[in-house]
């Protein structure tokens, strides 16, 4: 997706039908660390769509992914923290992200 904002663009969009076209079987973990990288469009016929949905047609196993917005800083501290959790603490994915939140 680099080179998004430049003038010449054609090249540089991914759409999620180009990822639904890849062989990702292997895949165990797609980050998506982007504001509302969940939010798709609405199809009438198979609800939402969208990258989040388009990596699990892929074959990858597990897409963790935002429905809101997030400020960048905070975006960073919570990727630390579930990237800490996940190889350093060997914490499942679940644990991991579960593990970011502050507990009430």
């Amino acid at each position: 997706m680099a080179g998004a904002n430049q003038e010449s663009v054609a090249d540089s969009i991914l759409h999620a039908a180009e990822i639904e076209a890849l062989s990702l079987p292997a895949m165990e973990l797609v980050v998506l660390s982007t504001c509302e990288s969940a939010v798709g469009a609405s199809t009438a016929a198979e609800g939402m769509s969208g990258f989040q949905r388009a990596f699990h047609i892929a074959g990858a196993r597990t897409v963790l992914s935002s429905l809101w917005e997030i400020d960048d800083a905070a975006t960073v501290e919570l990727m630390k923290k579930f990237y800490t959790y996940l190889w350093i603490k060997k914490m499942s994915r679940i644990e991991a992200i579960r593990s970011t939140t502050p507990k009430n």
